[in-house]
């Protein structure tokens, strides 16, 4: 009697433990996709210019529809690529949000900003800041 109630004393406590460490995984599974495909949309941009964005690299090199995530690739900024991962159902973290987004400035001309070429994420994913309006 006393083993089941320590068993039980011990579920307890790992158990919102184990939920939160599956939840950074999946996190972790949007921002590395997310990022992956913003260093191949860089790779474009080297190659073909803005063109590459805008033409292939949002058509082709999207990542897929995960498990727990659907992503959209936004190339029309041809210097300035987006990713957006929304959450499924199955992730757990909020079905249909804007859970991710994330960008890379890849514009010349904003080399003096600090930006240039660096991944910048965003959204509703705790540990995120919040997107600013339009942006």
């Amino acid at each position: 009697m006393v083993v089941v109630a320590i068993v039980a004393l011990l579920s307890v406590i790992a158990l919102p433990n184990f939920s939160g460490q599956a939840a950074k995984a999946k996190m972790t599974e949007a921002k590395s996709l997310a990022s992956a495909a913003l260093k191949q949309a860089a790779a474009e941009f080297a190659e073909a210019g803005a063109s590459g964005v805008t033409d292939t690299w949002a058509s082709q090199q999207c990542p897929a529809t995960t498990q727990y995530f659907r992503f959209i690739c936004d190339g029309s900024e041809g210097t300035m690529p987006r990713v957006y991962a929304k959450g499924l159902p199955a992730s757990g973290l909020g079905a249909s949000e804007n859970l991710l987004q994330a960008e890379v400035d890849l514009d010349p001309l904003n080399k003096d900003t600090g930006r240039l070429g660096v991944i910048q994420m965003c959204g509703t994913m705790p540990g995120l800041s919040s997107c600013n309006p339009g942006g």
